[in-house]
């Protein structure tokens, strides 16, 4: 499992998001923090994110499973919450 975030197009820097999940997560955690512009070139089988639509440069290998947040409550799909036990065959 890592942490795959982008922080160029919002205003939080890359070493505040690294301080965030050192804190939180751990220093393991931070270490294999992965900090990118386009998430579709991340190689993975799940990628669990806030944002609706994940665009980019290809079309990622990756299953997007939306994480609940206010401002994506009207998307007709499941959505991943804090009290969700992440199982895969829920998203196959």
């Amino acid at each position: 499992v890592r942490i795959c975030t982008t922080s160029l197009k919002n205003r939080f820097s890359p070493s505040e998001k690294w301080s965030w999940v050192e804190r939180f997560l751990g220093r393991k955690a931070a270490e294999d923090m992965i900090i990118c512009n386009d998430k579709t070139l991340i190689k993975a089988s799940f990628l669990i994110d806030d944002r609706p639509e994940i665009i980019g440069a290809v079309t990622p290998e990756w299953k997007h499973i939306l994480f609940t947040q206010p401002y994506n409550l009207d998307r007709k799909t499941h959505r991943f919450t804090w009290d969700d036990t992440f199982n895969t065959t829920n998203y196959a």
